[in-house]
Parts: C-alpha cells; sequence; structure tokens
C-alpha cells in the first residue's frame, strides 16, 4: 500500500502493519535435565555396574511397558474410528442411491410436466376460440329475445 505513493509522499503516512518483536531462533535450554549423561567409573566394582545395569534396564521396562499402553490405546482408537468410517460409508451408499431413485422419479415428473406444459400451450388458442363462440351465442341469445 505504501508502494503506491509517490516518492516521498509517504514519509507522514503511519503503517498499517503491527510491529512485530524479533522472534527467538534459539529456544530456552530446559530447566532441569531430561536424563543424566553418561560418566565412565573407572574404580567402580563389577557388583556395583551389574546393580546400575539393573537399574536402567527396569527403567528401560518402565518406560516400554508405558509405550506399549499407549500403542494399544491408540491401535484400539483407530479400530473403533475404522468401524465408524465403514457405518458412514455405508450410509453415504445408502444416500447415493436414494438420491438416484429420487432423480429418476422427478426427471419423469419433469417430463410429465413439460407435457402438460406444451399442451395446454398448443390448445390455448382452442380454448379461448370455445370460450369467445360461446360468449357469442349468449350474446345472441340475450339480444333476439
Amino acid at each position: 500500500m505504501r508502494g503506491m505513493l509517490g516518492a516521498g509522499e509517504d514519509d507522514n503516512v503511519e503503517s498499517l502493519e503491527p510491529e512485530r518483536p524479533p522472534a527467538k531462533l534459539i529456544p530456552s535450554p530446559p530447566s532441569e535435565q531430561v536424563y543424566t549423561p553418561y560418566t565412565d567409573d573407572p574404580d567402580a566394582a563389577p557388583e556395583d555396574m551389574l546393580q546400575t545395569q539393573r537399574l536402567l534396564m527396569d527403567q528401560q521396562d518402565n518406560q516400554l511397558d508405558l509405550l506399549s499402553q499407549s500403542i494399544n490405546r491408540q491401535r484400539d482408537l483407530s479400530l473403533q474410528i475404522n468401524d465408524e468410517l465403514e457405518v458412514h460409508t455405508g450410509l453415504l451408499e445408502e444416500l447415493d442411491t436414494d438420491l438416484g431413485h429420487t432423480d429418476t422419479l422427478l426427471s419423469g415428473a419433469r417430463r410429465r410436466l413439460d407435457r402438460v406444459a406444451k399442451g395446454a400451450k398448443n390448445n390455448g388458442s382452442a380454448v379461448t376460440i370455445g370460450a369467445l363462440i360461446l360468449i357469442l351465442l349468449v350474446l345472441i341469445i340475450v339480444f333476439k329475445t
């Protein structure tokens, strides 16, 4: 919009676009660590390392159990959505069939109405002539008596 004005004419014209603060490109680091970094302890006893490994495996098993539960919920939801889609597909197919039948009936009715309108148009002059003859006969009878 501002480019439409000539050079120097847009000095006193305010912009319609609001000023936006500059966006942050680097996200702020999380306040707490999600994991503990690996540290190698050469002085650790084999029993301590075995206990640490078992603890890590137990934590991973718990996380895998949670992941498995989440995936099972997603599977159940997907199956329910599939069932709903099948029901709706059937309903839409039935509706399509009914609409096709209704279209056929309406086309037939329209053709019949067109024939009646065409017949009335063609016979309109005959009806008018008959009505005028009838009026003429009534006038002749009235004036003769």
